[in-house]
């Protein structure tokens, strides 16, 4: 689990449904992007964005994030 990626969306307020309802898909799914079960390019970047920061930055071993 990226516990890096759940504590920033805590500290910031946001919530894993707020990002999925954005996105149109499950909140299982967002979260199964910040654990690291799936990969969404899609998804992580929407992540980031509303951190204010690089996919890079909260995903630094796994920067290709498949499609």
């Amino acid at each position: 689990m990226n516990r890096k990626v759940k504590a920033l969306l805590v500290l910031n307020g946001i919530k894993q449904v707020t990002i999925s309802r954005k996105l149109k898909v499950t909140p299982t799914v967002v979260s199964f992007v910040i654990s690291g079960k799936r990969k969404s390019a899609r998804i992580s970047k929407a992540i980031a964005q509303e951190l204010n920061m690089k996919v890079e930055e909260l995903w630094p071993r796994d920067n290709k994030k498949a499609a």
